[in-house]
């Protein structure tokens, strides 16, 4: 019953979306390419509309009914065996018929259509939601989807009546995070050998892999320099920029967000965050730089919704809520909240150090060897570093110095 449901809403829903070139105001493929762009459109998309809809007809209906009545009779199900207040007797089903309070009876009656109601809405949006998840595990399409909407809508509030201005940061931004990532890459590099071994401990060279090495090493180094080159060029002649005219505020959001949002910066932030030593945060940088950006990116595109109605873009408004405020805060900042209180949840047990037994112990964590700034403390009186502490409750319940079971008092 849910496989033909999920796949009958995806139908529609695919429908809507292959439809709306039609709903476009001004007509935008004739604006795009004519009347025969439309044609053209309209022989290929029809018929497989009209195929994939008479495959999947609208039969989820009943099915939709069923699942709602299912959520109405666990909601009686469940007031079945309900608590007197005056009495504290328990009633139950299959005793003898027996009537409910006035006060349980009127809620029951109140609460039965909300159920219904919500059982309707989780049923209907379920294949919703696993299209949501599919579309969030493909990580980089998400996030470059994300960042053109709130590029987007940038655009029509923070710049006036600049078209292209999106496309144009968008590049540029894409072209420095290839920069930095491939510096970077040199950085990290250790083997700076052009030639492939055979084995690990062999001094023979494999030709092949070699020559494929040497060859993609020096396309990469090639295409770093001719692109940040025509980039500098672009900039200081300034030719092809003349949409190109970003102001202060657009420049700051939308680099604030593609910091937030892009995968090369988010690997730096957790360094960053470790450089600045702060305690509070306890070894534990990853975590909170996770949270912290997709709180962030969830705030910067929230204000701009209301803003977009404002000028009367209403359509542009409701996609960048659904993308960059539902779908991020539902999945994303949802997932990287979670992580971060599970693991306060799991250290809520150890103490913090203080800072005279800090001053006074002359050791190292037994875990990462690294030195005693901050600590949380066993009930064994074994000291370690917070984020060593929940990798070694990950794995064990024990302590890793004697191995003994943690007793809280």
């Amino acid at each position: 019953m849910q496989r033909p449901l999920a796949r009958t809403v995806f139908v529609w829903l695919l429908s809507l979306v292959l439809l709306l070139p039609y709903w476009a105001p001004r007509g935008l493929l004739v604006a795009l390419g004519g009347a025969w762009l439309m044609a053209a459109y309209t022989c290929l998309v029809l018929p497989v509309l009209i195929s994939a809809n008479y495959r999947y007809p609208a039969r989820w209906y009943p099915a939709v009914a069923k699942i709602a009545q299912g959520g109405q009779q666990r909601t009686r199900d469940s007031y079945r065996r309900c608590e007197c207040p005056w009495t504290a007797v328990i009633v139950y089903s299959d005793s003898s018929p027996a009537r409910l309070p006035p006060e349980l009876e009127l809620a029951r009656r109140l609460r039965a259509p909300g159920a219904c109601a919500l059982g309707v809405l989780r049923a209907v949006y379920a294949p919703i939601h696993r299209a949501e998840l599919m579309f969030m595990q493909m990580n980089n399409l998400s996030t470059m989807i994300s960042q053109l909407v709130m590029f987007t809508a940038c655009d029509r509030v923070l710049v006036a009546g600049g078209r292209l201005t999106c496309l144009y940061s968008l590049m540029f931004y894409n072209v420095v995070t290839y920069s930095v990532s491939y510096v970077r890459e040199l950085c990290l590099k250790e083997d700076w050998s052009p030639y492939v071994n055979l084995a690990r401990h062999s001094r023979v060279k494999h030709l092949a892999m070699s020559a494929t090495k040497i060859v993609l090493e020096w396309t990469k180094a090639v295409t770093f320099v001719v692109t940040v080159t025509f980039v500098l060029l672009a900039l200081g002649l300034e030719q092809g920029l003349d949409h190109y005219r970003p102001t202060a505020l657009y420049t700051a959001v939308t680099a604030l967000y593609y910091l937030l949002t892009e995968r090369t910066f988010l690997e730096l932030w957790p360094p960053a965050l470790a450089a600045l030593r702060l305690d509070r945060l306890e070894g534990m940088e990853a975590l909170y730089a996770g949270a912290w950006a997709r709180t962030a990116t969830t705030a910067l595109a929230l204000p701009l919704a209301p803003a977009l109605v404002w000028i009367g873009r209403w359509r542009l408004a409701a996609l960048l809520l659904y993308v960059c405020v539902w779908v991020n805060g539902r999945h994303r900042l949802k997932e990287a909240t979670s992580r971060l209180r599970e693991a306060q949840d799991v250290l809520a047990r150890f103490r913090r150090a203080t800072s005279a037994e800090l001053a006074t112990l002359e050791d190292v964590c037994a875990v990462c060897l690294g030195p005693m700034h901050w600590a949380r403390v066993t009930p064994c009186a074994h000291f370690f570093h917070a984020d060593c502490l929940r990798r070694c409750l990950a794995a064990s319940d024990r302590c890793p110095i004697c191995v003994r079971p943690y007793v809280f008092c």
